[in-house]
C-alpha cells in the first residue's frame, strides 16, 4: 500500500505510448483505466493527471479523462524525450511533495532518469515505474540437410 502521505496526493502519469504500447485486446482508455486502478488498489485517492507521448494518430481517450496528448511521429525520439522531461519538471514544480510520479515507458533518456532520481531522493516524491514486458528472445533455427 501507499504510505498515508501519498494516498491523497497528486499522481502524475507520464506514458510513452511508443515504447510501452497499449496491450493487445485493450483500448487506450481501458489500458489507462487499468493503470489508474492499479494505483487505486494501493490506496491512492487523490487527483490524477495523465500525459501521453508518441504517435497519437489513432489514439482515443474520452475527453473527460483529461489526457494530454503529445504527438511525436516515429523517428522523433529526442524531441519526445525532451518534451517528457520538460513536462515532468513542470509537473513537479506545480505539485510539490508529497506527490506520486509514474513513468510508463521502456528506455528513457538519462536526463529523465536523473531528474526522477532527484525527485525521489532529494524531494521525497513517490516514484512508480511501469516497463513493457520483455520481448521474447529470437529463436535461431538451423536446418541441416539430410546426409550432412
Amino acid at each position: 500500500p501507499l504510505p498515508d502521505i501519498y494516498a491523497t496526493a497528486e499522481l502524475g502519469i507520464f506514458w510513452d505510448m511508443s515504447q510501452c504500447a497499449t496491450p493487445d485486446g485493450f483500448s487506450d482508455a481501458e489500458a489507462l483505466e487499468k493503470i489508474i486502478n492499479s494505483v487505486r488498489v494501493l490506496g491512492h485517492r487523490g487527483h490524477v493527471s495523465v500525459s501521453t507521448y508518441g504517435d497519437m494518430t489513432d489514439r482515443h481517450f474520452p475527453s473527460e479523462a483529461g489526457v494530454k496528448l503529445n504527438h511525436f511521429p516515429a523517428g522523433e525520439q529526442f524531441a519526445k524525450e525532451t518534451k517528457m522531461l520538460e513536462d515532468v519538471v513542470a509537473w513537479a514544480g506545480e505539485n510539490p511533495s508529497p506527490s506520486t510520479l509514474m513513468i510508463v515507458a521502456g528506455d528513457v533518456a538519462e536526463e529523465l532518469v536523473d531528474v526522477v532520481q532527484l525527485l525521489k531522493t532529494q524531494k521525497n516524491y513517490n516514484v512508480l515505474n511501469i516497463h513493457p514486458p520483455p520481448r521474447p528472445r529470437p529463436t535461431m533455427v538451423v536446418l541441416i540437410p539430410p546426409g550432412n
